[in-house]
């Protein structure tokens, strides 16, 4: 709820421009209540909410407490981005930072020092193995399969949420069923025949991206190898005009962070959170300013929040059908 400052301007007639808008936006941002939003907006953009609900087999020892801290360390590290001492609330760091947040739990996961109890801190990971939120636990755990990886799921999640591109299978295609695990078979040769007809179209877009993720097991734990085989998570990726080649997700996540295709995705999914709703054609000039205002600002998603909420499409509304106005 807005806070007894933002009701006495609203009483008062005094947030009627776009100025005095972005003035309390700009603060109440960095209001310690913000911190619910940023990892709201995480949980929903990442399709997170139910991780704690994850179904795994027995020998990854994961309970519903273990995900919901999970859940806990994204919004943590969102967050940080925002209202961190010196933080500078830019878009690259959700896909380049290696610091986070772990518990006693999760830091067993992570295989990393600097955490004991319940209760999270601040942990530094390994850089040559994380990088951002795509290869921090809740989304690896989330689009992982029961007993493994899925880089099909992962793929997809990312090609959607944060590349904003939507592939819909062809109709009355009847889609072959992954080979089971056999000696000596990785999950990415057993997933391979998906590149094949008829379900190349959609695979080749999801599959590269999925299978830089292979080292990671069904919970995120890192590995080297797959079913006794070394893990292959090199690949190539095409964001807008460049072909990236990367050796593994955190060789692909710098790609990811400076890409135009995810700066603007950013600036979407973001402007959907604020307005509870798909954009619509009636949105396009107030989601181009805001676009601009996102690349004016250096990618800083401070500055887009400012942006989004003093925009028409979040401070008018449509008239209904038959409304008489005044």
């Amino acid at each position: 709820m807005p806070d007894e400052r933002l009701f006495g301007l609203a009483d008062a007639g005094k947030l009627q421009t776009v100025q005095s808008i972005q003035e309390e936006a700009r603060r109440l941002l960095l209001h310690p209540m913000a911190k619910d939003v940023y990892a709201d907006f995480a949980a929903q953009w990442l399709n997170l909410s139910t991780v704690a609900f994850a179904q795994k087999v027995p020998e990854y020892n994961f309970t519903p407490e273990i995900g919901k801290t999970m859940l806990a360390e994204t919004g943590a590290f969102v967050a940080d981005i925002f209202l961190a001492p010196n933080a500078t609330g830019r878009m690259d760091q959700l896909f380049t930072s290696s610091k986070s947040f772990a518990d006693a739990a999760l830091a067993g996961i992570y295989g990393t020092k600097g955490a004991s109890g319940n209760t999270l801190s601040p942990v530094n990971l390994d850089p040559k193995q994380r990088a951002g939120l795509l290869t921090q636990l809740a989304f690896l755990t989330m689009h992982g399969d029961s007993d493994g990886s899925f880089p099909v799921r992962r793929g997809a999640q990312i090609l959607r949420r944060v590349l904003c591109q939507d592939i819909e299978p062809p109709k009355a295609m009847v889609v072959p069923d992954v080979a089971p695990p056999s000696p000596g078979v990785t999950t990415r040769q057993r997933f391979a025949q998906h590149s094949m007809s008829p379900c190349a179209t959609c695979h080749q877009a999801f599959d590269p991206i999925g299978f830089a993720f292979e080292n990671f097991d069904g919970i995120g734990r890192y590995r080297t190898t797959d079913n006794g085989q070394a893990v292959d998570s090199s690949g190539t990726l095409d964001l807008g005009s460049a072909t990236v080649k990367f050796k593994d997700a955190v060789e692909l996540m710098p790609a990811l962070a400076t890409s135009d295709d995810v700066r603007s995705c950013m600036a979407t999914q973001w402007t959907r959170y604020m307005l509870r709703r798909e954009e619509t054609k009636g949105d396009m000039a107030s989601l181009d300013a805001v676009q601009k205002a996102f690349r004016d600002s250096s990618f800083d998603m401070r500055e887009l929040l400012v942006a989004i909420v003093s925009s028409d499409a979040f401070t008018r509304r449509t008239p209904a059908v038959g409304e008489v106005l005044p």
